[in-house]
């Protein structure tokens, strides 16, 4: 079975930079730079050795369950504290995002700061900051999660951690 494994651009905007998590779109891709491990709903970043959790949406359909936290030019921690990206993950910029300068594919190369592209406009989905295999996803791909676990207006409730969330958390 070929499983859709999608890239989840987090809608947390704050000054021009957003949390970034990815998503695969083919299960058979022999990736260098990642290791996809569906049994431990697990995805292992090789080019720096973090593991990240990830959670299956539908029977093909997979996401990563927290943010990116792949260093890379144009990102950064939250209030520059280190810990806050352990704890919640890098924030990138767009042109970091979509890795603009190309230096882990071609799909978003050229984008970004005065350049105006979606992220599907060369037919093919954007790599950007993910791992290889993992994608940022277009509004279609969104539209179809959202679909997929109710509507635009509960999905955050279909979305979220079944655990974890007793009260607000301070910084």
């Amino acid at each position: 079975m070929n499983i859709t494994k999608f890239s989840a651009c987090c809608s947390v905007f704050l000054t021009s930079l957003f949390f970034t998590a990815c998503g695969d779109l083919s299960s058979s891709d022999d990736s260098d730079d990642s290791n996809y491990d569906a049994s431990a709903n697990t995805l292992k970043d090789l080019r720096d050795g973090h593991v990240y959790r990830t959670v299956k949406i539908s029977s093909n359909v997979v996401w990563m369950a927290e943010n990116l936290n792949f260093k890379t030019s144009g990102s950064y921690c939250y209030d520059d504290d280190e810990k806050n990206c352990a704890k919640y993950g890098r924030l990138y910029t767009w042109a970091a995002a979509i890795d603009s300068a190309g230096d882990f594919s071609s799909t978003g190369k050229g984008c970004g700061d005065g350049t105006t592209c979606a992220l599907n406009s060369s037919g093919a989905p954007v790599r950007g900051v993910c791992p290889k295999g993992w994608f940022l996803p277009d509004i279609g791909i969104w539209t179809s999660m959202i679909e997929t676990v109710g509507d635009w207006l509960d999905a955050g409730g279909g979305l979220k951690s079944a655990g974890g969330w007793t009260g607000r958390e301070e910084y």
